[in-house]
């Protein structure tokens, strides 16, 4: 049985050649075990994990909630449908799942399918089970291992059938999968699900992975299909400027486009380059992920009974050298092991140290821009050992430090701290594909990086560094300046943006940061948004909320970071009528316009309301809710009574504020930081509540 779940999905467009294996279960007996059906009628795709056909492995033919017959699969099962070893051309894996509500699905795609843990997983897709080692029930919530860890997330309905469709190009090693015939995902085939596999396709693997789960399966087809077309990109605008004030923060947007239907998924990653900086003389610093100063709690390795290669690393971004922005790496320092009466965990070989640049993808390093190698002789063992490399200036792109280790079979040379949990110290591969991560939690590598030189600080970043582009789609990334200590004047650097685009694969914008006291900011920023009183969610580029009601209308409440930009489209908004369950699913936008009264973007708000009944006018209590809470500067008040004045008192009893017949907000903010009380006066009587004011 597997000990380590991983699986790979692609989603492919375009039209079938050659159908490899095609079954919808239609001519099996029902409750029949279905390799064994299958090779007895000479399919003899279908096997088991452990070759054992008819064996508990082994799924079931059996009828769907909506009548189809289809393979079912439960809790035990371990099937295998043979892919034949695929290496080159361009396929398409597809098929149907059905989960009932309180269970759960997951499948996978073998590169190379041993039976043993010794195979390599190109994709895992979780659906409804989390992805922790517990696998808890994550209903209507799905998950892929793809080219990295947790690489993408997605939603689906249980109850219904599900439409799973995977591309694999082997030739251009490329991939994409879709759920319902949206792509969710696109990744480097050979990146593998967690680490690295090889361009073949090998085998689907239909596994219930927790006691529980059950799913139908149906529609299966592998298919050889055409390339999808080449992506043509661009982005706009082609250069960003922002106007703040001393102290402030501002955003502005640019889009990666992808401008051709059916083309290539664009996979893409961006940053802002302040180069040149002139290189001078200044103080020493060290940069790490996990704690530079103290003992690793011990060593990782993967051989088994055999020898390895593994490289690992830690991956510094501008917002872990901030502050050191300018300065210039000159060591890598690796804490070394050696063998005791605990096990051996010293290195096996020569220690290859590298220094690489930023790539295009999350998971993906850049060029080599330092690298040495030494023989273990030169190391003192169960000591931090420092190594000279070629300078490397830190000008905001991120940068691997990386450390490249060969391990004796049974070793555990890979020093790491398990007490520290960041995605960014866990890097790891084999081979010369794409990055993965371990999956114990909290591990970070004993790494770290001494550099020196005169630094400066950065001032812009961005709000979504990597990223998929679709075909015929674009995605908003928005660049961010924060004037905070910067004195006014003019400030510019460039935003790097790299693509796996082949005459597409690099872009620059200009990016200025304008800093004066008088300049009207284009800050067009949200910081919150109330739907009735209720705070919206942010997600992805909508705002969400569920709420109840009794009336066909909403008040949207809309609160800027720049208290000087404007909203239009907030207010009292209509919602569209419910259906026969009594739910109003309403798509509102609103456009925020900043102080400069140029600058503009526009947001979206989804609103699922449940219309209730009204209630008879004497079922209505007094009731009032404050946001937001603690408040910054307006306080809104909702109440579905008439107010005929607003007293504020602090905690000694004072009153600090009375506004007689008040609108649905006051301005607090002259009020100095603390607990209030707020009492407002009804015809009824009075209504009390506490708040804080920030």
């Amino acid at each position: 049985m597997k000990k380590v779940l991983l699986l790979m999905v692609c989603a492919l467009m375009g039209f079938a050649l050659n159908a490899q294996v095609s079954d919808d279960f239609s001519d099996y007996d029902l409750g029949g075990k279905i390799a064994q059906q299958a090779q007895a009628m000479g399919r003899d795709y279908w096997t088991t994990w452990d070759d054992a056909p008819g064996t508990a492995e082994d799924g079931v033919v059996n009828e769907a909630p909506d009548g189809t017959q289809a393979g079912y699969w439960t809790y035990g099962n371990d099937q295998i449908l043979k892919l034949g070893q695929k290496d080159t051309g361009v396929w398409e894996v597809a098929f149907k799942m059905w989960i009932p509500t309180g269970t759960c699905g997951y499948f996978n795609i073998q590169a190379n399918f041993t039976g043993d843990q010794d195979g390599d997983w190109a994709i895992e897709a979780y659906v409804g089970c989390g992805t922790s080692s517990a696998h808890n029930l994550t209903p209507g919530k799905g998950a892929l291992h793809a080219g990295g860890s947790n690489a993408a997330t997605f939603n689906f309905d249980h109850d219904t059938w599900i439409n799973f469709k995977l591309y694999i190009n082997l030739d251009d090693d490329e991939a994409n999968i879709s759920v319902n015939d949206n792509v969710i995902h696109s990744w480097v085939y050979t990146s593998g699900a967690q680490s690295g596999c090889p361009k073949i396709i090998d085998a689907l693997n239909i596994f219930p992975p927790i006691a529980g789960a059950k799913f139908y399966i149906t529609d299966i087809v592998f298919e050889e299909t055409i390339p999808l077309l080449p992506a043509i990109v661009s982005i706009d605008p082609t250069e960003i400027e922002i106007k703040l004030k001393p102290g402030n923060t501002a955003e502005a947007p640019f889009n990666i486009i992808s401008e051709v239907e059916g083309s290539s998924a664009v996979v893409w990653s961006a940053y802002v380059d302040y180069s040149p900086i002139a290189i001078e003389a200044g103080s020493e610093f060290t940069l790490a992920i996990c704690d530079p100063y103290i003992e690793p709690t011990g060593g990782i390795g993967w051989g088994g009974d055999d020898a390895f290669t593994v490289e690992i690393a830690i991956k510094l971004t501008v917002a872990d050298y901030a502050n050191e922005l300018g300065g210039v790496l000159k060591k890598i320092g690796f804490f070394v092991m050696g063998e005791d009466a605990a096990g051996d965990f010293s290195p096996a070989d020569d220690l290859r140290f590298r220094v690489y640049g930023q790539g295009p993808a999350i998971n993906m390093q850049g060029e080599v821009l330092a690298e040495i190698v030494l023989e273990m002789k030169d190391f003192e063992e169960w000591e931090w050992n420092f190594v000279d490399i070629d300078p490397v200036q830190l000008t905001g792109s991120e940068v691997w430090i990386a450390v490249q280790i060969t391990g004796e079979p049974g070793s555990h040379p890979a020093s790491h701290d398990s007490n520290f949990d960041n995605d960014n110290g866990n890097w790891v591969r084999f081979g010369e594909g794409s990055w993965g991560k371990t999956t114990i939690e909290g591990n970070c590598w004993a790494i770290q990086t001494i550099g020196d030189g005169k630094t400066t600080k950065a001032w812009g970043y961005l709000d979504n560094p990597y990223g998929i582009t679709f075909a015929a789609t674009e995605s908003e990334v928005n660049a961010i300046a924060n004037s905070t200590g910067f004195e006014e004047g003019e400030y510019t650097a460039t935003i790097v943006i790299l693509t796996n685009i082949e005459d597409y694969d690099y872009f620059e914008i200009p990016f200025t940061m304008i800093v004066c006291e008088e300049c009207a900011s284009n800050d067009v920023r949200v910081k919150e948004v109330f739907v009735d009183g209720e705070k919206a969610d942010l997600e992805g580029e909508m705002y969400r909320i569920s709420i109840e009601t009794t009336e066909l209308t909403a008040e949207i409440v809309v609160i800027t970071e720049d208290e000087n930009a404007t909203v239009e489209g907030a207010g009292v908004q209509p919602l569209n009528e419910p259906n026969a369950m009594g739910i109003s699913v309403t798509d509102l936008t609103f456009t925020v316009t900043a102080e400069d009264g140029v600058t503009t973007k526009e947001y979206k708000l989804k609103v699922n309301a449940k219309i209730d009944t009204p209630p008879a006018i004497s079922e209505i209590t007094n009731e009032m809710a404050l946001y937001p809470n603690p408040v910054s500067d307006y306080l809104y008040i909702k109440t579905d009574v008439v107010i005929e004045q607003v007293t504020i008192y602090d905690l000694a009893g004072k009153v600090v504020k009375q506004v007689k017949q008040p609108t649905n907000s006051i301005d607090l903010s002259e009020l100095a930081s603390g607990f209030y009380m707020l009492k407002a006066t009804i015809p009824q009587g009075e209504m009390m509540q506490k708040f804080i004011k920030e």
